[in-house]
């Protein structure tokens, strides 16, 4: 999320999120594949309106960034040959946190405990998170189902960046981070996706604003408890316990902010 808006950069994207998956799953069915996991997104289905929605929702067509795009187009194509037959299981998942997690909201953590931001923006936009190992309890759980095809939505507490930002105020003892108004980031954001196409990597991208416009992206993981058994836990707890073990990973590297 937030990669630089160039022909170049959406090119790779799509040929790892589209064109990656369509040959995958070619060579799946030359290889008379017995089963096929097919870990997808909440991104893929889309807003909820705050809305806690099924397996059974599908995509309004409007894109807050292209990642959402590519792994609409993705879980479309694998739906289709799902429903031709292939004996493929759909895992849409949530946000993932754990150990060794190298995504958007991992730097975010690593940027915090190295005090690299300056601030927060104001946002009531919400997503699902969960702890690595519930969801590969999930994922075994619906590899053992005695079905050849299902499609079964694995996600956890909702969440907010300014919560979670708090959080991390807190862990760290330090003043909560000021709150700049999304709209009056939109100047900067431009000029930053201007600096991008040269080349230069940004912290901040007219996409990133896109995600924070108040949007939901929360479904229900009723169909996996009642199906599989699978339960998220605790992911507020888990999280808190997350992001302690890394902030003091960062004491313990001599890097704790002064």
């Amino acid at each position: 999320v937030g990669i630089a808006p160039t022909r170049l950069e959406h090119k790779k994207m799509y040929q790892t999120n589209v064109t990656g998956t369509l040959n995958l799953l070619n060579e799946a069915k030359r290889a008379h594949t017995p089963q096929i996991l097919y870990t997808s997104t909440t991104a893929a289905l889309g807003e909820t309106q705050g809305v806690l929605l099924d397996e059974t929702h599908r995509h309004n067509g409007y894109f807050r960034s292209y990642y959402e795009e590519t792994k609409q187009i993705a879980h479309v194509l694998v739906e289709r040959h799902q429903q031709q037959g292939m004996p493929i299981k759909i895992a849409i998942c949530g946000g993932v946190f754990g150990q060794g997690d190298n995504s958007v909201l991992a730097q975010t953590l690593s940027a915090f405990f190295n005090k690299k931001i300056p601030f927060q923006i104001s946002t009531n936009s919400t997503f699902q998170l969960c702890h690595v190992e519930k969801l590969c309890d999930g994922l075994l759980r619906l590899l053992t189902l005695d079905k050849p095809q299902e499609t079964v939505l694995f996600t956890g507490d909702v969440f907010s960046m300014p919560e979670i930002f708090t959080l991390l105020s807190e862990i760290q003892k330090t003043a909560p981070l000021p709150i700049k108004n999304r709209s009056s980031l939109r100047p900067l954001a431009w000029l930053m996706d201007k600096l991008a196409l040269l080349g230069f990597s940004m912290p901040l991208s007219c996409e990133t604003l896109r995600i924070m416009d108040g949007s939901t992206y929360t479904y229900s993981s009723y169909k996996a408890e009642q199906l599989l058994g699978w339960t998220a836990g605790e992911p507020l707890n888990d999280f808190k316990d997350y992001v302690q073990s890394v902030a003091n990973q960062y004491t313990l590297m001599g890097k704790e902010p002064k």
